[in-house]
């Protein structure tokens, strides 16, 4: 086993160096991040390598200018790290369960997590952020996964905002030729100023896609190739979705159903709560599009209106072409539900981050006070305090360098934001 002590500072690995690891490598708990890095002056970056090394951990580590980070049967737990500059895409697994939390992927050439289109795995991946990732603007995901095995692949608690790559999308689950039933649970996740937001395609995907927001994904130039704030393509209908209680707003569009697929987004006996508005291009909205010939339930959502016929013209089904499936939406919510009046609290803005020069500003959107606090990764609250409508500033001079967790709460809602200290 190796170990890295908390003395050591930085490992600089020669460029074209592939290392290693069969065993374990651990990282012991710091202050202040170790850097891992390559010659960031030359192209040919290192790669790292983790095989049969599931007892190996990673913990606040900044990797940089590197070619990748492999794992290759090794169901590791790799915890607040910081990834930036890979040449290619930062952490790519192969039959193995790895744990990814607290991390921050910015900046990076291609998908920020990725596995092989036949390698078996169900990732944790909780609480990070991806941000500006996919910078060679290639036709890819920042979380990009196939098939699963018979566990769950949870994306729980994240933040994915493109910026700069029209072509890169917020998460793409597939499975295309797996015998095996890939299960996915995508909750409270915030995915917006991609391409698109989530997209399953394939055979014997089954989702529960609950309590996220998708906003603005509307990077896409060309409407009919991409730009929805969800998107389930089945070649079967063993390719099933269950939506509830999700915001999907300013995408070209909102939920699109393609193919065949058994999409659930709300019944009689169990509401789904969804609130879509404000999804459309070209003029016109497009809050949900079946464009396949299953027919589906979405019945108790919020569509931005109050009369059925306003909703019907915002839902594109078996009355606009013969061919499409019956969208059943009736009854629908007239106003928004109650459990989403909080929704401006998606639009609060924590800049600039990672933050650098001792203070943070906090806006918030709504007309009330709202509370916040600030936790270290060992989940200890380092600060709190209350944010008036508004602008805010709130000192940082105090925190070491490192990743923080801000809780912000209205009322019985709450929202999270990861916060990088340098």
């Amino acid at each position: 086993m190796l170990t890295l002590e908390s003395s050591a500072m930085s490992v600089v690995v020669n460029n074209g160096v592939t290392l290693t690891i069969i065993g374990c490598l651990q990282t012991e708990t710091r202050n202040q991040p170790l850097v891992f890095q390559g010659d960031s002056t030359q192209n040919n970056y290192f790669e790292l390598r983790f095989e049969e090394s599931s007892l190996s951990s990673l913990l606040n580590v900044h990797f940089r200018y590197c070619q990748g980070i492999k794992l290759i049967n090794s169901g590791m737990v790799i915890d607040s790290c910081e990834f930036d500059h890979f040449s290619n895409h930062v952490i790519g697994y192969i039959n193995c369960h790895p744990v990814i939390r607290n991390c921050y992927f910015h900046d990076n050439q291609a998908c920020a997590i990725q596995s092989a289109v036949n390698a078996d795995g169900c990732p944790r991946i909780l609480n990070n952020v991806f941000y500006n990732n996919v910078l060679a603007n290639t036709n890819n995901p920042q979380i990009n996964i196939g098939p699963g095995t018979t566990d769950t692949i949870f994306i729980i608690g994240n933040r994915i905002e493109g910026v700069a790559s029209t072509m890169s999308g917020g998460i793409g689950i597939s499975n295309l030729s797996n015998p095996g039933v890939t299960h996915v649970l995508l909750k409270d996740n915030v995915i917006t100023n991609n391409r698109y937001g989530y997209t399953q395609n394939g055979y014997r995907i089954s989702a529960e896609i609950y309590d996220n927001q998708f906003i603005d994904n509307d990077l896409e130039v060309t409407p009919n190739n991409g730009g929805s704030g969800i998107s389930i393509y089945g070649y079967d209908t063993t390719c099933a979705a269950k939506l509830r209680r999700n915001l999907i707003t300013g995408n070209l569009w909102g939920v699109t159903a393609i193919y065949y697929h058994h999409l659930d987004m709300g019944t009689a006996e169990d509401y789904g709560y969804n609130v879509l508005y404000n999804n459309g291009n070209g003029g016109v909205d497009y809050e949900l599009y079946n464009n396949a010939n299953s027919n589906m339930d979405a019945v108790g959502n919020y569509w931005g209106y109050s009369t059925a016929d306003s909703v019907e013209n915002v839902i594109f089904h078996k009355p606009d072409n013969d061919s499409y499936g019956l969208v059943t939406y009736i009854p629908f919510c007239v106003s928004n539900p109650e459990s989403m009046q909080n929704n401006l609290l998606t639009k609060i803005n924590l800049f600039p981050n990672p933050v650098t020069h001792g203070a943070v500003t906090l806006e918030n959107p709504t007309e009330e006070n709202l509370n916040w606090k600030i936790f270290n990764i060992a989940g200890q609250c380092v600060m709190f305090g209350e944010a008036q409508p508004g602008t805010n500033r709130i000192a940082t001079k105090g925190l070491k360098s490192g990743t923080y967790l801000v809780y912000i709460q209205k009322d019985n809602t709450f929202i999270t934001r990861k916060l990088i200290v340098r």
